[in-house]
């Protein structure tokens, strides 16, 4: 009787422990957004706060809608590693996804109060016919410890254009202080991190920069647009003035050729210094000096800055965008310990942003009808 009540309660506990690991593994949410969980040892977390500032990695499990997922988590970001919520990139084992990824980032976003503004842009970058990389909310977790609201970013590398079926030859990622210009001594490389292919040949880079000095497009813009797709950059460039993305204009951003003798166009990539402050109707960087020095493609620019306000980035869609994304992450938000737990308070940030934008709009509308 002894042994069949040992084994009763040796099967009860083995039950117990099953359900437990399978509760903690099953789909939890945190209002409208997903808990992502990352569980490492003790001793390699602490290795990793102590390696924050470099490209240190250490092996962890992942918990997901019903997944349990092994990979490597290491610090991501620039600026933001110095702050106290930092960002993290993820490389999962070959053959194993989350939402359709094998590798993202989760980006810490350190100056959006909201945690909006990288789902609004990826919409409207989108909606101007930019090949945006996906973007979802998660709520993170590491070793039980709460970290807070996430945006989870496809990273704008060889799968993102495989999977949208896109050729590509060359892939540069623009860096801090980048020049279009060689009027003073510049080197390239210091800023700019050639993705694709991994080689130091920047020539085709040079070349355009080169050619932004050098052309002249009041008379032509044949000479600039074998290496820059004019139209396609005005579009990039005017959104985010519209966006104040101020990150991203010499910064933040990707330049692709799809073929070797194809023109440069711009790639939108982190969006966490849109919505603050005023880039004004330009957004500086030598690319726009340039295309304002020629009647033509000033034009150019401005009428594409009034389209997109008028017919993409209109006031009502943009704030019933905004209201059915606050309902998503309102609880997710305030459970944050460096939103709303300890700092902001969700429905004022909110508002802010609303007011923001309809001022913002406004003023861009009132400049252009000065210019012309």
């Amino acid at each position: 009787m002894r042994k069949v009540l040992l084994i009763f309660l040796f099967g009860m506990l083995f039950v117990a422990g099953c359900e437990s690991v399978e509760s903690d593994s099953g789909t939890e949410f945190i209002g409208g957004v997903p808990v992502l969980r990352i569980e490492t040892t003790q001793e390699d977390y602490i290795s990793l706060l102590e390696n924050k500032t470099t490209d240190f990695e250490i092996p962890c499990k992942i918990r997901y809608k019903n997944q349990v997922l092994n990979g490597e988590i290491g610090a991501a970001g620039a600026g933001s590693r110095y702050h106290d919520k930092w960002g993290y990139k993820i490389a999962l084992q070959s053959n194993e996804i989350i939402e359709g990824l094998n590798k993202f980032n989760l980006s810490s976003q350190i100056y959006d109060k909201t945690g909006l503004s990288t789902a609004i842009a990826v919409k409207y970058y989108a909606k101007c016919g930019f090949p945006a990389h996906k973007s979802y909310f998660v709520f993170l977790i590491i070793n039980g410890e709460e970290k807070g609201l996430y945006p989870l970013n496809e990273r704008v590398e060889e799968p993102f254009f495989e999977n949208r079926n896109l050729t590509i030859t060359e892939l540069y990622k623009l860096g801090f202080e980048t020049k279009f210009t060689f009027s003073n001594v510049y080197i390239p490389e210091f800023n700019i991190e050639k993705k694709i292919p991994k080689d130091n040949n920047y020539n085709s880079l040079i070349e355009f920069i080169n050619a932004l000095d050098t052309c002249n497009i009041t008379s032509s813009l044949a000479g600039l647009n074998k290496y820059l797709d004019v139209n396609n950059y005005i579009k990039y460039h005017a959104l985010t003035t519209i966006l104040n993305n101020q990150d991203a204009y010499t910064n933040n951003f990707f330049l692709a050729k799809e073929y070797a003798s194809s023109p440069f166009k711009a790639i939108p990539w982190d969006f966490d210094k849109a919505f603050i402050g005023d880039v004004g109707l330009y957004g500086e960087n030598e690319i726009i000096q340039k295309l304002k020095s020629s009647p033509l493609t000033k034009k150019m620019y401005l009428d594409e800055v009034k389209y997109q306000l008028e017919n993409i980035f209109t006031l009502s869609e943009v704030s019933t965008y905004i209201d059915s994304l606050s309902i998503i992450i309102s609880e997710a938000y305030k459970r944050d310990p460096y939103l709303g737990k300890n700092r902001y308070n969700f429905a004022t940030e909110v508002n802010n942003l609303k007011n923001y934008i309809t001022n913002r709009r406004q003023e861009l509308l009132n400049k252009i009808a000065a210019e012309n």
